[in-house]
């Protein structure tokens, strides 16, 4: 296995933190991991954009389902058509009709995929080439692709959320980085946390494993090149790198949110653990498609039973609202990283729990299953002892 960071806190108190196992796997002449490991977050960027954007939604600048925000400040995005391809193969680009909002930005419900994720964009990308979305100067052309549906009619898991980053630094007037840390980190004594790659966050990363087809653990690359670099566009849905023990207080933070004096109000921490899908039914596929998407995630599987009936996603969230056999109880928020950093928020047993690695698994049966397992078995035991 590699090395794992596991931690569990209350709103007020950190209950456990541990990490064990070599940095760099098979080269325990480069140190163990401890609380002061760094760790490539990607997609652990979304939940800190998505309260970024609630800020605002507080302090009255932005609403949750106004288009009219979204056509003022995002142009770009609101000038992209619907992609498709007809019966014999050709691209056809149809004006969207449907308005754009920020919630649907966070619940990926805007029709903005990953081009490395759905095979349509992988074409289109291919035949348009548009600059490459992890490269530190591809800016935001790297953004300007086209929408896969109407929306609001379905769920994609893409980049609507490093919309909402752009849409962040232009109602604020800061970069991500300058938001970010002025407003969440500095606040709460975060100080690892950042999307500005430096030697010294590279010499303390945990480096990257993946397992080959016969299980094999081994170094992986990593899928940014990782030399000093800032991005020329920060993106609001990957990017931050930081240590376990500080993205576990930004949790806690946002469970605090129950509560007046939070990072963000009480009625914009309801929006992270309230279903921000469409109705079911009708020509609204959202809920399908998300159930099918979670088969692959690490997902308590008695909840994708019934075709998922139990499962939502909110402004940035996978929700499950019946109790969960591994222990979350209903009510409880989730996500996590490509690398393998995950994570979950049960409010009503006041409890955030972290699971860090470093596996970019290309098999995911080879990779995931064995981080998945862990990770059930942490949450598990975890509340068997709380109980």
């Amino acid at each position: 296995m590699p090395a794992f960071a596991f931690g569990a806190a209350t709103a007020d108190e950190v209950l456990y933190f541990n990490a064990e196992g070599p940095r760099v796997y098979g080269e325990p002449d480069k140190g163990q991991v401890d609380d002061k490991t760094l760790y490539q977050m990607y997609s652990m960027t979304k939940l800190v954009t998505a309260v970024a954007a609630l800020q605002l939604v507080d302090e009255g600048k932005l609403q949750v389902d106004d288009p009219a925000i979204i056509e003022e400040t995002l142009p770009e995005l609101c000038a992209q058509p619907i992609l498709s391809y007809d019966a014999d193969g050709k691209e056809v680009l149809t004006a969207r009709k449907n308005p754009i909002t920020l919630r649907r930005l966070l619940s990926h419900t805007s029709g903005l995929g990953y081009p490395t994720l759905d095979p349509r964009l992988a074409r289109w990308l291919k035949e348009n080439d548009p600059p490459v979305f992890f490269n530190p100067d591809s800016g935001l052309k790297a953004l300007e692709v086209p929408l896969l549906f109407e929306p609001g009619t379905s769920f994609v898991y893409g980049i609507g959320i490093d919309w909402a980053g752009v849409l962040v630094e232009r109602l604020s007037g800061k970069t991500l980085e300058e938001y970010f840390q002025e407003r969440i980190f500095r606040p709460l004594g975060i100080t690892s946390i950042t999307f500005i790659l430096t030697q010294d966050i590279i010499d303390r990363l945990q480096h990257v494993t993946d397992r080959d087809d016969e299980g094999k653990l081994h170094l992986a690359p990593s899928l940014r090149e990782l030399t000093p670099h800032t991005m020329e566009q920060f993106h609001g849905g990957d990017g931050l790198y930081g240590n376990a023990k500080d993205y576990l207080r930004f949790l806690q933070a946002v469970l605090a949110s129950q509560k007046p004096g939070g990072i963000i109000s009480p009625e914009s921490y309801k929006w992270l653990f309230e279903d921000a899908l469409p109705e079911r039914g009708g020509d609204n596929t959202a809920h399908q498609v998300l159930h099918q998407f979670l088969h692959i995630l690490p997902v308590d599987h008695t909840l994708l039973a019934d075709g998922g009936k139990a499962l939502g996603f909110s402004l940035s969230l996978q929700l499950n609202s019946v109790d969960s056999a591994l222990g979350r109880k209903a009510g409880s928020a989730s996500w996590g990283g490509a690398a393998k950093t995950l994570y979950w928020l049960d409010p009503v047993t006041n409890l955030v729990g972290i699971c860090f690695t470093q596996v970019l698994a290309g098999n995911p049966l080879q990779g995931s299953e064995y981080v998945n397992d862990v990770y059930y078995k942490f949450e598990r035991k975890l509340y068997d002892v709380l109980e």
